[in-house]
């Protein structure tokens, strides 16, 4: 069998996993279940990667993709920080903190069970006013919000060891509760995990034309003419970006749902019928319920409101986790020796933990223990969190924890740096015209 050296893999776009080498290209282009996200670890030590998201069994169908190994080096095979992370994640193994507490789960999800049902007595009792139609639309918003949460924690492999029973789970609470798209969601959640805050790799950050997190994303105007761009800079409101950010996240569910139905009905979707039937479940459903309003009026008045809301409500959420934190370019990343552990922390941000917050943000105010440890179910979190600090200090990794609003107001302070960089841009722009 072959070997190979670090230098090759890296050049050929191999996978390297515990000192073994893979040609896994073609298969993470095509029938990988966790969509191309493997594509982002080619040419890369995926060792954590790979440990991180797959349960023990995956590893026999990786030996399909086997070519040979890394040739011998004096090289130590990973930093002490990777080191004392992995050895970290033994202990929370060997010590049960992957069980699940299926009495958490049950509760969680009668709590959100009665979201729906206050939405539906709201409407019932007093749909005729709009107070009352307004009431229920927070109802059912926070609904939304937590069966994405309870969907996440599903495909993560949170709730359950069984494979089958988080694939239901996740089916249910996710398109037919929340009406996103599992085919949508897999592509994108997945490569943002592998990959948070690379600027062309993570998903997440990639949300121009309406926002731009770092300078980076201002490269997109480097082929546009002097002329175009005053124009471009004045559409896409990235001068004033702080000001639009609240606007712009009443529309986010909008936009997901309307990815996640192009996702699956396109012409190149991938999606089973049993997805597209739960979408299209789901859409039947919340109609339905909107009737239950005396007119047409008030049941617009509710799903518009009931969306707008459920969006601020997520992406609160999502912008606090990583928003605002430290982000690499590609070239950055790949010239770095720190390792997948590593951008974890730099990248993600803690939330000092409340009873209400853990509950209202499905415990991933937690973040940096969910993207160390994703296959953990949530409730173990704010368990782990001191020892994952303290490890941090001891290795002199940054690691960044605050409070709701504070860290809100670092999301709006990372927009208006960059909008400042925009204006400069814009400034430069008038001087050539």
């Amino acid at each position: 069998m072959s070997t190979f050296s670090r230098d090759s893999i890296s050049k050929q776009g191999h996978l390297l996993i515990g000192g073994k080498v893979y040609d896994a290209k073609a298969y993470g282009m095509g029938d990988h279940p966790g969509g191309k996200v493997l594509l982002t670890q080619l040419g890369r030590d995926a060792t954590d990667v790979f440990r991180t998201f797959h349960p023990d069994a995956v590893y026999e169908q990786l030996a399909n993709f086997y070519i040979g190994d890394l040739e011998s080096s004096n090289e130590p095979a990973a930093d002490p920080f990777t080191l004392a992370i992995r050895k970290l994640d033994e202990k929370f193994r060997h010590e049960g903190f992957y069980e699940t507490s299926h009495v958490f789960y049950a509760c969680i999800q009668l709590i959100t069970l009665s979201l729906l049902v206050a939405a539906g007595v709201g409407l019932k009792y007093f749909g005729h006013t709009i107070v009352g139609v307004l009431v229920s639309a927070v109802f059912l918003a926070l609904f939304f919000q937590q069966s994405g949460w309870l969907a996440h924690d599903y495909a993560h492999a949170q709730v359950f060891n069984s494979s089958a029973l988080n694939a239901v789970g996740g089916m249910i609470w996710g398109p037919c509760a929340q009406g996103l798209s599992v085919q949508w969601w897999k592509r994108k959640h997945n490569t943002h995990h592998s990959t948070p805050n690379v600027h062309g790799s993570d998903p997440d950050i990639d949300t121009a034309p309406f926002l731009a997190w770092s300078d980076n994303a201002l490269e997109m105007f480097a082929d546009v003419s002097d002329a175009e761009l005053k124009t471009m800079f004045a559409k896409v409101l990235f001068t004033h970006q702080v000001f639009a950010y609240f606007p712009l996240l009443t529309f986010a569910r909008l936009m997901w749902s309307y990815a996640s139905l192009r996702t699956d009905f396109g012409k190149d979707s991938k999606a089973t019928l049993g997805q597209r039937a739960a979408l299209l479940f789901h859409w039947t459903w919340v109609i339905a319920l909107s009737t239950i309003a005396p007119t047409v009026a008030l049941r617009v008045l509710f799903l518009v409101a009931s969306m707008g809301l459920s969006g601020q409500f997520l992406a609160l959420v999502f912008a606090l986790n990583h928003n605002g934190m430290e982000i690499f370019s590609r070239a950055q990343w790949s010239a770095s020796a720190q390792g997948f552990f590593e951008l974890q922390v730099r990248t993600g941000r803690d939330i000092t933990p409340t009873l209400l917050g853990e509950w209202f943000s499905g415990g991933l105010g937690q973040q940096v223990s969910h993207h160390l440890f994703p296959r953990m179910p949530r409730h173990n979190y704010a368990v782990v969190q001191p020892l994952v600090k303290a490890l941090c200090a001891e290795h002199g990794v940054p690691y960044h924890q605050t409070g709701f609003f504070q860290g809100t107001g670092e999301v709006l302070g990372r927009l208006n740096q960059v909008a400042g960089s925009a204006r400069s841009m814009l400034k430069e722009t008038k001087k050539v015209l």
